[in-house]
């Protein structure tokens, strides 16, 4: 993951596809797991995993907690 001045988020190891298809299970509550992207979804799941791993980390410290009172 980057993000850059612009507020651009850059999601690296997760390409297009594979997000169009997290967004349309997000979105619509369809089943988009197949043989052909299932590897790629599991890939994209534990690096957005990650991300929220990070980010509950990140807002736990006690100078952040701070500023949620």
């Amino acid at each position: 993951m980057r993000d850059n001045p612009d507020g651009v988020l850059t999601l690296l190891n997760i390409d297009v596809t594979t997000f169009d298809s997290i967004l349309t299970f997000i979105y619509t509550g369809r089943d988009v797991v197949c043989d052909e992207n299932a590897e790629s979804l599991l890939r994209a799941a534990t690096t957005l995993q990650m991300m929220m791993e990070e980010a509950k980390r990140y807002h736990m410290l006690p100078s952040r907690r701070q500023e949620f009172t």
